[in-house]
């Protein structure tokens, strides 16, 4: 099996959707919220 070289979690709370990318082979770690203005 694949497994790829980062971990990624997505919650979902309300309207604010929050995407976390942690990559294992460095420290580099990417989180990205999103604001759905439309989502209710």
């Amino acid at each position: 099996m694949f497994f790829p070289p980062f971990k990624i979690s997505v919650t979902i709370r309300k309207n604010i959707i929050t995407l976390n990318i942690k990559f294992l082979s460095n420290i580099n770690h990417i989180n990205l919220s999103i604001y759905n203005k439309n989502l209710h």
